[in-house]
């Protein structure tokens, strides 16, 4: 008996809503509805159907779980490749014919916005007569993070539909935007709960049908004003964080489109997208987003010493100091440290002296070339010793010193990096807000350009050394609407007018590092203090993270190495039923587990700390050694402090403090569960492949 083949879906789907006179066409090529030619095809050949049916008096288009992420960038990458400006032109014309196909359709339409609706997919809800959306869709036209631009009537449909000022911010800075604020800019006509989409999509439909919805007031094009604002210098800072021919293409397409009807504008769109897709900017940023190498690899140089021998007994003799320094100085001062709430600035000052914060950076900046490795060897041996002095070490060597190392100019690294290095001067790291964590977008203290300067207002959270700093590294909002691509880094002199420590944060652990909450209050931060460029705030703290995360997960080495210690010397004394508590296969089996975590959260940090020192992206394995080496430390410290029972938990042991350190792993330089989404979306990326 013959098996039939089971027949795949379209991708897609025309079908009527019952008892309607309404059409609905359901986009669905999973996973992220993109419209490829196969799609556009489908769904012309479906849209004139649709036209030519009687009975239909309106249509919804959707998609299946969201609405459509955009174009298939693979495809364009390889219009891009081929570089034919007359078939790109071409192409472009087959495609705008569908978009067209459903403003002109002669029956209102309605699309049902119940996700992401991004790029060729927002052009395609811009052309129905209406939009809703469930609360939390996203909306957006990110092509220019791809070094193109819209090329489906974006440049052309948005100004129209919204103000020219939040139309050129979305369309030059490719931030992605919530419904809600959608419909405030006047881009989505309603938002509703996910539960009601369905029903109020089709009584909108309804009313359109019965002509009783009213039409939307398109917006007027004012040249001065536009002209005002690209010569304003919030857009200017933002135009030159991308790339300049995607900006001019943009603004052109603005510029000209807008004095043109519709269908001129479209039509200048489309030539402005197949002259810049063609070109190299423009195969660099889709190259980029796909991954794909346009050159051959070369040999990356690393950051560290390239005599392997010399390198290792470098580092050999290297943690020999550290672990010397964390024995005979920090370990005396501990109950000093944890009582007072922080470290001596005498201590601080001598590693400085000995090289520990210098150890991981280039040598014209008087480091010792040793790279991540170096980092991480820090961090294991002072955490194996006081998880606290651990901390402020990473909060200023990894976090601030870091953050200028990869943003600042010559003159930056000069006048701060090279002291701090030295220890002659401490940083701190200022991202976190009573409202902004993991939602590193969301911040909300703000950086208002003045003459000269920017003036900061905000607080900010959780800040470690953020009293005792001589500088604050802060991260601020130069534009709510831009989000993550608004924000900008200053380095902040705390000795300034307005930099207030609002409050002093008492913690279940890591007593012995001050944690502070700071009160910001119009802090005037000049020109030269701006590091690295507005906009690109986010990508550098993202890569100063990666390595801080790299030097967590040593920490959580050095401590479950302490925890080994101490449970086996206990193990090992303790006496029950006259035998010793390491006789027993129990406490053998716990000690066992702990070292075997030992062995593999070891290899796991400082095989991605040789990667990193090869110059390559870490990003990966960084998220992988934070979560699972903070989670094995838990365990093992907890393991530990269970053999030891009682005398583990009296507050006085060292067990204790090391349970009570242990816990923030969990939760700082990103919380676990952010790590998991991060490792996922770089799984997903590669397609499953590892």
């Amino acid at each position: 008996m013959k098996v039939a083949e089971k027949q795949e879906e379209p991708k897609v789907k025309l079908s009527r809503i019952k008892d309607t006179n309404i059409a609905k066409l359901t986009i669905q090529n999973p996973p992220m509805n993109q419209l490829s030619g196969e799609v556009l095809m489908s769904l012309a050949t479906l849209l004139e159907k649709v036209k030519e049916d009687e009975r239909t008096k309106a249509l919804i288009i959707e998609g299946k779980g969201l609405f459509s992420a955009g174009a298939d960038v693979k495809e364009i990458w390889t219009i891009a490749k081929e570089g034919n400006f007359q078939k790109a032109f071409e192409l472009l014309e087959k495609v705008n014919a569908v978009v067209d196909a459903v403003q002109n359709l002669g029956k209102p339409s309605v699309a049902l916005i119940n996700g992401y609706c991004l790029g060729g997919g927002n052009e395609l809800a811009m052309a129905c007569t209406v939009r809703i959306a469930v609360d939390e869709a996203k909306f957006g036209q990110p092509e220019i993070g791809l070094g193109i631009i819209p090329g489906m009537g974006g440049t052309q449909r948005l100004p129209r539909l919204m103000d020219i000022e939040m139309a050129l911010k979305l369309l030059l800075s490719g931030v992605i935007i919530s419904a809600h604020d959608a419909m405030k800019y006047g881009l989505v006509d309603k938002v509703v709960f996910k539960i009601d989409i369905d029903n109020e999509a089709k009584n909108l439909a309804q009313q359109l049908v019965a002509g009783g919805y009213p039409s939307k007031r398109l917006q007027t094009f004012d040249p001065e004003r536009f002209n005002g604002l690209i010569a304003s210098d919030q857009f200017k800072m933002l135009m030159q964080s991308k790339s300049s021919e995607a900006v001019e293409a943009i603004l052109s397409a603005v510029r000209n489109g807008m004095v043109l009807p519709l269908a001129d504008a479209l039509k200048l769109e489309q030539k402005l997208f197949a002259e810049l897709v063609v070109k190299d900017s423009a195969r660099r940023g889709l190259a980029k987003f796909l991954k794909i190498d346009l050159e051959p690899k070369k040999q990356a140089t690393p950051s560290v010493k390239t005599d392997k021998s010399e390198h290792e007994e470098d580092l050999k003799m290297f943690r020999e100091m550290v672990r010397e320094f964390a024995d005979k100085e920090i370990r005396p001062r501990i109950k000093e440290m944890e009582e007072a709430g922080g470290m001596p600035r005498e201590l601080f000052n001598q590693m400085g002296e000995m090289g520990f914060f210098a150890a991981s950076y280039p040598e014209e900046y008087g480091g010792a070339g040793l790279g991540k490795t170096a980092y991480c060897i820090v961090f294991e041996e002072l955490s194996r010793v006081h998880g606290s002095s651990a901390v402020v070490a990473g909060a200023h060597m990894g976090l601030a010193c870091g953050a200028i190392y990869l943003g600042g100019n010559e003159t930056q690294k000069k006048k701060y990096l090279t002291q701090a290095l030295e220890g002659k001067m401490m940083g701190a790291f200022a991202l976190t807000e009573p409202s902004a964590g993991s939602d590193a977008g969301n911040i909300k203290t703000s950086a208002i350009k003045k003459n000269g300067g920017w003036v900061l207002n905000g607080s900010k959270r959780f800040i470690t050394n953020g009293a005792d700093a001589d500088f604050t590294i802060v991260i601020a909002q130069t534009d709510p609407m831009l989000k993550k691509d608004g924000l900008a880094a200053f380095i902040v002199e705390t000795k300034t007018k307005g930099y207030k420590v609002s409050r002093v944060e008492h913690k279940l652990g890591i007593k012995g590092s001050r944690t502070v909450e700071l009160a910001l209050e119009d802090v005037f931060v000049p020109d030269e203090n701006l590091l690295g460029e507005v906009g690109k705030a986010f990508r550098m703290f993202m890569q100063t993270l990666n390595g801080g995360r790299l030097g967590l997960a040593a920490g959580c080495v050095g401590s479950s190495k302490r925890a080994f210690e101490i449970a086996f010397k206990h193990a090992s004394d303790r006496q029950q039923f006259d035998s010793p508590l390491l006789s027993f296969q129990m406490i053998q089996s716990y000690l066992a587990r702990i070292r075997a975590n030992i062995y593999m959260m070891e290899q796991a940090v400082y095989s991605a700390a040789k990667t990193a020192d090869e110059g390559k992206d870490v990003r990966l394995e960084a998220a992988c050694v934070k979560l699972r080496c903070s989670e094995m430390n838990m365990w093992n410290v907890d393991t530990a402090l269970q053999i030891l029972g009682g005398d583990g938990f009296s507050d006085e042991s060292e067990i204790s403090r090391m349970w009570r350190d242990s816990r923030i792993n969990l939760i700082f330089e990103g919380t676990n569960e952010i790590q998991q989404l991060l490792i996922f979306k770089e799984a997903y990326s590669s397609g499953g492949k590892i």
